[in-house]
């Protein structure tokens, strides 16, 4: 491991009080670590590109001459750039007027076509700042040389997911990171996508693979040591306040309590994209006009502080939701944002949340939470998936609540793996698992070569220059300059991805067949068709 080069994107997120042990275990090893120092002014803008117009106004103009369709296809040096943007796009609308009741999860197009007519100067600004970063990054690669790993955060916004975007054919490792709810561990994950609620732990091979300790005796130490992990948490956004004293609804009927996230969350944003908002609303609708039950909503309270958000949003906007549907049984729903989820477990029959990972705080006191979308830690045995059914069909057949005895083990399975073969601990123990990775991830130099090789000519056999073209964009001039596709590999090592490379759009027919084959899924939940969409079902 000595001499790997490590390459950090930027000093906002990378530094000691965030990932003390990791900078540790970087110099104890003789790593060559050195920091890209992504401008900060660039990185916490989250969709908000329009204190950037200057720079970005001559990418604007030339984006606004294209249309509907090509924009939506258009790629600049083979990234498409609303894919790369779609996330921080949503986490800068998500809240505004014309998106609250917009349901985000009927498909990409779906999306774009939406952003076009409700917030197009925004989403081209958002389009623009991809092109900025794809040749702001390329730059720096060359600037700053080979590097064997580049440690990613989040991979979310934009600056991160362009990135991403540009590693998928170099041969420097996306090493992509966040933290743990817990506040003491990390991810730290080679994969090239963006990480929340979107982790390895997903894939059921994957989880399966994660080693536990065989002897009764060590895995008991392991899964103990799990359970301090989980007690001892401190979420860096969040701070438990003091248990208060227990509220009481006027009847004595079942209570359910639904944990909410923050709106512009990108665990909400990524993948097929959930409107917490408006997701919320059915559930308690729901809930409210076809059970009997009591109803406890938890809204986050971090949201008030979110960048784009600053306010309590997501209950107030609850709250004038049942003033003006439910004021006849307003005596059956309460809502809280800042207050102790202990307090509130303690008098909850169910538990429900999207995909947060307080759902994993909920098992840890004996609940099986219902999960209503895809969480990276359903289907592990301890929770329960809503797919299609109705929350109160769900719950019209008396389900337990809360976990048995063999749940309950898994839960404790699911922790061992998670803590002790997965994330890193920011404390000295986690130098143990750092070995581990970049063991796993040895460095593989390309075999450097000046001459096209055999990979070279059928990538160009596969991928010939099409006869179509759109703009290829200059910062500096207005003028559209018309080039050709050439998509040709290029394996030198000491040569980072040609900053001349000129990308075209295909086809539509192409494009569609090409999508068909390697995205399956996004094919189908893309198109304007509902029954079509519903067999992107199918390709989870």
């Amino acid at each position: 491991m000595k001499g790997t080069k490590i390459l950090l994107t930027d000093e906002l997120h990378f530094h000691t009080r965030n990932f003390g042990e990791l900078f540790s275990f970087f110099e104890k090893n003789s790593f060559e670590v050195r920091n890209a120092k992504a401008p900060k002014d660039w990185i916490s803008l989250y969709g908000n590109y329009f204190v950037k117009s200057a720079e970005l106004r001559p990418t604007v103009l030339e984006l606004a001459r294209l249309n509907q369709e090509d924009l939506f296809l258009y790629s600049y040096k083979g990234i498409n750039l609303f894919e790369t943007a779609r996330m921080e796009f949503l986490a800068f609308v998500i809240a505004k007027p014309a998106w609250k009741s917009f349901d985000i999860s009927k498909g990409r197009r779906y999306v774009f076509n939406h952003a076009i007519k409700c917030d197009y100067d925004s989403l081209l600004h958002n389009l623009a700042a991809v092109i900025h970063w794809i040749d702001w990054w390329e730059k720096k690669i060359k600037d700053v040389g080979i590097h064997h790993f580049c440690c990613i955060f989040s991979g979310s916004l934009i600056y991160g997911n362009s990135l991403i975007q540009i590693l998928k054919k170099h041969s420097m490792k996306p090493l992509v990171m966040e933290s743990f709810f817990t506040g003491n561990e990390f991810y730290m994950e080679c994969i090239y996508r963006h990480i929340p609620n979107n982790s390895d732990l997903k894939f059921k091979n994957f989880y399966d693979s994660l080693d536990v300790p065989v002897d009764a005796n060590l895995y008991d130490r392991e899964r103990l040591k799990s359970i301090n992990k989980i007690s001892g948490a401190k979420n860096k956004n969040v701070t438990q306040p003091v248990c208060f004293d227990l509220f009481e609804f006027d009847n004595d009927r079942k209570t359910i309590l639904i944990l909410g996230q923050v709106l512009n969350d990108f665990s909400l944003l990524g993948n097929d994209g959930v409107n917490s908002l408006l997701l919320y609303k059915r559930l308690i609708s729901d809930v409210l006009s076809n059970t009997d039950f009591n109803l406890i909503f938890k809204a986050h309270p971090w949201e008030k502080n979110k960048i784009g958000i600053g306010r309590d949003m997501t209950r107030e906007e609850i709250e004038i939701f049942v003033a003006e549907n439910f004021s006849d049984n307003g005596s059956r729903i309460k809502m809280f944002s800042d207050y102790n989820i202990n307090s509130i477990f303690e008098q909850s029959d169910y538990v429900v949340t999207i995909c947060s990972q307080s759902a994993i705080e909920a098992a840890f006191n004996g609940f099986k939470p219902i999960l209503v979308a895809d969480a990276f830690f359903g289907r592990k045995g301890f929770t329960y998936e809503l797919v299609d059914e109705s929350l109160s069909g769900f719950l019209s057949c008396d389900p337990a609540g809360v976990l048995s005895l063999k749940e309950f083990d898994f839960f404790e399975e699911f922790c061992v793996k998670v803590f002790s073969s997965h994330l890193v601990c920011v404390n000295p123990s986690g130098s143990i698992r750092l070995r581990d990775i970049f063991s796993r991830l040895p460095p593989i130099s390309l075999v450097q070569s000046k001459s096209s090789s055999l990979l070279d000519e059928k990538l160009k056999q596969e991928n010939p220059p099409t006869l179509e073209s759109v703009p290829v964009f200059s910062a500096a001039e207005e003028k559209v300059s018309v080039s050709t596709f050439n998509d040709t590999a290029n394996v030198e090592t000491e040569e980072v991805l040609t900053c001349h490379s000129e990308i075209g759009v295909l086809s539509r027919k192409s494009r569609l067949i090409r999508k068909l084959k390697n995205n399956p899924h996004d094919f189908f939940a893309d198109s304007s068709y509902s029954m079509v969409r519903i067999f992107r079902l199918l390709f989870k």
